[in-house]
């Protein structure tokens, strides 16, 4: 094993299983599984790396879990790499190194290409605590329609105490519904362009609301354009990117992002007090 191997096999979830924050609904509050082309959410992402890793023949894994939020560190020849696809990071984190640099920052999806052929990445910032033993993830996104980077995720993890398995059904059913969980959504990666883009439902702004409709979903592009239902052809252009990306039918799409909408307003508290995460 060698960490080109355990490069190949990021970038390969990072495409070929695409973060959402639906599938688990499926799991746990019908008892159905989604088909595993539409991804999972970012514990799972996580787990699924671990596996691959494990198929190919490294044993030396750990997951470290931060709230909601879940990485893994894969040791080779007693150098441990910290992956985390949810953050979409290219490249894995030498803990090694940081240990030693303490700051370290390295591209990450999406990347804008500009009329001028120049290419902008996003941003996947890591810092080390010797004294406390963290690691603090930072994503920052390139948001190419202001021309400036937003920091849209931050996450602690502890190095010192990994976790062994997925909390148990009582611990992680509350954590769907918590107040940072503000949309649900979609989120997929053309790998020959290395374009992003998402699908949105904002359960924050319709929750209680039980009529559910297709003409509330949102898109983010690559870019970083919010593009609303009203939008019909930049709407029905990105919402067949996706499509091609996953390799479904708009209906399969569609169909898969309300289902867990449904699931979600059947099963959350009447009252939940959203707050940016």
């Amino acid at each position: 094993m060698t960490p080109g191997v355990i490069r190949r096999e990021l970038r390969r979830v990072l495409t070929g299983v695409p973060y959402n924050s639906i599938s688990h609904l499926y799991r746990y509050l019908a008892s159905t599984t989604p088909p595993p082309r539409f991804g999972a959410a970012c514990v799972w992402q996580a787990l699924e790396l671990a596996r691959r890793l494990n198929a190919a023949g490294l044993g030396d894994i750990r997951c470290l879990r931060h709230h909601r939020h879940a990485a893994i560190v894969a040791t080779v020849d007693r150098t441990p790499f910290l992956l985390d696809p949810y953050l979409m990071h290219l490249e894995p984190l030498n803990l090694t190194s940081l240990a030693v640099c303490r700051r370290h920052c390295s591209p990450a999806y999406p990347i804008c290409t500009f009329p001028d052929g120049t290419r902008t990445a996003s941003v996947f910032e890591a810092k080390y605590n010797a004294r406390r033993k963290t690691v603090l993830l930072k994503y920052h996104r390139f948001d190419a329609t202001r021309r400036e980077f937003l920091t849209q995720n931050r996450f602690l993890l502890q190095l010192d105490r990994p976790v062994g398995e997925i909390p148990a059904e009582a611990e992680i059913l509350p954590l769907f519904f918590d107040p940072e969980q503000t949309t649900l959504s979609i989120r997929t990666i053309d790998p020959w362009k290395e374009e992003v883009l998402q699908l949105r439902y904002p359960i924050s702004q319709y929750h209680g609301d039980r009529y559910i409709t297709e003409t509330r979903l949102i898109l983010t592009t690559n870019d970083g354009r919010v593009i609303s239902y009203d939008e019909r052809t930049p709407f029905e252009a990105a919402l067949s990117g996706m499509c091609s990306n996953i390799d479904c039918t708009r209906r399969e799409l569609v169909s898969f992002v309300l289902g867990g909408v449904e699931l979600y307003e059947k099963h959350a508290p009447q009252r939940i007090v959203y707050r940016a995460a």
